[in-house]
């Protein structure tokens, strides 16, 4: 399956969860993979309905790269972003809507 528009060339960061200490559960960040897709800016009727449902997203992307999950991070260029919710359901299992927020430090 392709998906056809200007692809945007990614990164994905993967979020890994240590095991839980008395200081707490270390989070760490996993090594960089490249993968591309088409990145979008969510329209205003979109932004609603995502809020609506306690989601606060402002980009989308598509992708046929499927090993993103929630919590991990996406970077483009030197902006990150932080994937706040993952739909691999588009097309059977072929095709991931990755919807972002970015990243507040």
């Amino acid at each position: 399956m392709r998906i056809v528009g200007p692809k945007t060339k990614l990164t994905h960061v993967k979020r890994i969860v240590g095991t839980e200490t008395a200081a707490g559960t270390p989070i760490t960040w996993d090594t960089p993979i490249r993968f591309e897709g088409i990145m979008a800016l969510l329209t205003g009727r979109e932004v609603f309905i995502y809020q609506q449902m306690n989601v606060v997203v402002k980009y989308k992307i598509w992708t046929n790269y499927l090993d993103i999950v929630e919590k991990d991070r996406v970077v483009r260029d030197s902006i990150t972003y932080n994937v706040e919710l993952v739909d691999p359901a588009l097309m059977t299992n072929k095709i991931a809507v990755v919807l972002l927020d970015v990243k507040k430090e």
